[in-house]
């Protein structure tokens, strides 16, 4: 899991191609003047969505984790929105989403991260992360990067 400030995002380049290409999307997109919804990244195989997700109590939200993809989750406007963190082996009760790359716990374990405005976390193939949480009907514009799992996660 990385979590840091996005002046530090490029820090991270040279993770992998489609990776990069998501960092330089994120540096290069006015993201408040999209509409929520999936875009692709260029020269990549790569997209994000952009979302303006109500935040909601915790109990009403749940983990998730992937097997072919990495999370860049960047709070553009908004928040705070608190993400829970942990490893994925740590919790129990997985159920697979069949028709995404998602897999749901409703594991009661408590791990909570706050995330702010310019702050991006990235969560891996190893890590769970349960998001949306904060102060009841918040909202916020969010943006999340799917990037396909390079060899090194396989």
């Amino acid at each position: 899991m990385i979590f840091d400030t996005i002046s530090n995002i490029k820090n991270f380049i040279g993770i992998s191609k489609d990776f990069d290409a998501a960092i330089f999307a994120i540096l290069e997109t006015d993201f408040t003047q999209l509409s929520p919804g999936t875009y692709p990244v260029s020269n990549s195989n790569s997209f994000f969505m952009v979302q303006t997700p109500k935040l909601q109590n915790r109990d009403k939200t749940r983990w998730e984790c992937h097997d072919q993809h990495i999370d860049i989750q960047y709070i553009v406007t908004g928040g705070p929105e608190i993400i829970d963190w942990t490893s994925r082996h740590n919790l129990s009760g997985w159920e697979k989403e069949p028709s995404a790359d998602v897999y749901f716990s409703e594991d009661d374990l408590f791990s909570p991260s706050s995330t702010f405005r310019w702050i991006f976390c990235c969560f891996f193939p190893q890590d769970a992360h349960r998001p949306c949480q904060g102060e009841y009907g918040t909202k916020s514009l969010k943006v999340v990067f799917k990037i396909p799992v390079f060899d090194k996660w396989c």
